[in-house]
């Protein structure tokens, strides 16, 4: 049986609702032609700010390691889409651009900086950084694939709420956006990723939010090392295929992992507790979760982070909401 949940989360960067949108929009779409501002200072003054602001995301992003990547809103006037796929088509177009590679050597020292070619399509989430990682401005570290892989820090901050236990896994930890937060929440966490590269940034960036002492690193297959673990719970959010995955519809079945589909996967997680947080797409199917467990309940929390739905989280075990009546919980909605 499903218990379907939502919740509704907001990113403290943003404004509230309505507040100042017609106004900034307006002004947004000034700058972007390059027209006199309202008060009067002139065409001159609007476009010093427009100009300005392009260079300074450029530096930014040359900073990144991705140079030369811009958001379609520069460099061209404002365009009305004719509909949301002509939109979707191109969020999802990609560029060819510069990628600082860093090698380091065994002491955690600059080797060599590699320059590479490679095709940049997480312009969107670089825009959002600090919705990713509040404290990037820091130093946060972020390889490719993770720009668009790792959860925002308001959506693992809730999720660790609820799996604060003495001892979490996340079997495929990134660069560390979930284990961060469940450092915060639980006593001990577990993190795994076959990438050295990526447990490098994510031990990085655990220092940087002052919880690395609480997270116990570890370079390898999931898929083998979960069978000789135990804990409280499990975190799974394993990849999902990159930022093209389907959108209408995610099949377990189809979701190979090291030649392991999403279902065995969750099997294997279920061998170190029975209380599992399985982190997947929205369109994820409740009938597919229900399935990995017939006999049991499972909770299907849809979060929403500024007022659009982003992921669908299965809770397993003891992590499921406990009701009077479970029917009344459908369609439960919570604000944060």
């Amino acid at each position: 049986m499903a218990l379907v949940t939502e919740v509704r989360l907001r990113s403290r960067q943003s404004h509230g609702p309505g507040k100042g949108k017609k106004s900034k929009k307006n002004k947004r779409r000034r700058l972007e032609k390059g027209d006199a501002s309202e008060d009067g200072n002139g065409e001159d003054v609007c476009a010093d700010m427009y100009r300005a602001a392009q260079a300074q995301l450029e530096q930014e992003m040359k900073a990144a390691g991705m140079e030369g990547g811009l958001p379609m809103s520069f460099g061209g006037r404002s365009r009305s889409f004719a509909s949301k796929k002509r939109k979707r088509s191109l969020e999802e177009e990609t560029t060819i651009v510069e990628k600082v590679r860093v090698v380091y050597d065994s002491d955690g020292q600059v080797a060599e900086r590699v320059v590479e070619k490679v095709e940049v399509d997480v312009v969107k989430f670089y825009l959002q950084r600090q919705t990713l990682f509040e404290k990037f401005e820091d130093g946060i570290q972020l390889d490719h694939e993770s720009w668009y892989s790792v959860t925002p820090q308001v959506i693992a901050e809730h999720i660790a709420k609820r799996l604060a236990c003495d001892v979490v896994v996340d079997p495929f930890s990134g660069c560390g956006g979930n284990v961060i937060q469940l450092a915060m929440t639980c006593k001990q966490v577990i993190a795994i990723d076959i990438d050295p590269e990526k447990i490098r940034m994510a031990k990085h960036n655990a220092a940087i939010y002052g919880v690395a002492d609480k997270i116990e690193f570890v370079v390898g297959n999931s898929i083998d090392i979960l069978p000789n673990l135990k804990a409280d719970a499990v975190f799974l959010s394993p990849p999902w295929g990159g930022v093209k995955y389907s959108r209408k519809r995610f099949s377990l079945d189809e979701m190979l992992v090291k030649g392991v589909s999403g279902m065995d996967l969750f099997a294997r997680a279920r061998q170190v507790s029975k209380n599992i947080a399985y982190y997947l797409p929205r369109g994820t199917p409740t009938k597919d979760l229900e399935a990995l467990t017939p006999d049991e309940p499972v909770e299907c929390e849809k979060i929403f982070l500024n007022k659009q739905l982003k992921v669908v989280t299965a809770y397993y075990g003891d992590l499921v909401k406990q009701v009077a009546d479970p029917a009344s919980l459908n369609g439960q909605k919570q604000e944060a």
